[in-house]
């Protein structure tokens, strides 16, 4: 499931703070990190010319150059906690030659269950079955944290169906999504 998160600029600070602490950042840098999103206004460019200043209330700036690293962080709950669960994510084992004095094959096998690049996301699991309980557990930290999906801009790709084509429909976040399922 390629999944696009709406925007990131309403990450709450409050928890945003409690990310930075899980990682052990210590409390001076974290303060200094928040203080460049508080008591903040920001004027939006249009055809004619600046708005007038609005208070940014929350949130980290999408342009911002910290804000990669900070959507990172802010999100690393959630994706640790899907890629460290046994049940959930692709297993991939391999074959991989050996030469030396002792030639031998030794098998490789790795978990992928999540790739993310700030606001994308690529889940990936063996079924639907696997697939729907990783994205409980999503949507269940962007409801705590009042995140939205763009689900126009989610697409489910299966790879080898055995199921008929109408059956290919995941449901998340309260939506069927995503409404054209492309098959490969």
């Amino acid at each position: 499931m390629l999944q696009d998160i709406k925007t990131f600029n309403l990450v709450s600070l409050s928890m945003l703070r409690r990310a930075m602490k899980r990682i052990k950042i210590p409390d001076k840098a974290i303060g200094l990190i928040l203080s460049l999103f508080e008591n903040r206004s920001s004027k939006i460019i249009t055809a004619t010319g600046l708005t007038e200043p609005v208070e940014m209330v929350d949130g980290i700036e999408q342009g911002e150059v910290l804000s990669p690293l900070l959507w990172r962080i802010f999100y690393d709950p959630l994706l640790v906690r899907v890629q460290e669960s046994a049940e959930l994510g692709y297993y991939i084992s391999a074959s991989e030659p050996r030469l030396g004095p002792r030639d031998h094959i030794q098998k490789k096998e790795i978990k992928v269950a999540v790739v993310a690049y700030a606001d994308d996301t690529t889940w990936l699991a063996p079924n639907k079955q696997v697939m729907e309980k990783t994205l409980s557990i999503a949507n269940e930290f962007f409801q705590i944290n009042d995140i939205q999906i763009n689900v126009k801009k989610s697409n489910l790709i299966v790879f080898n169906p055995k199921t008929k084509a109408e059956e290919r429909i995941i449901t998340f976040g309260g939506n069927l999504s995503p409404r054209r399922s492309r098959i490969v």
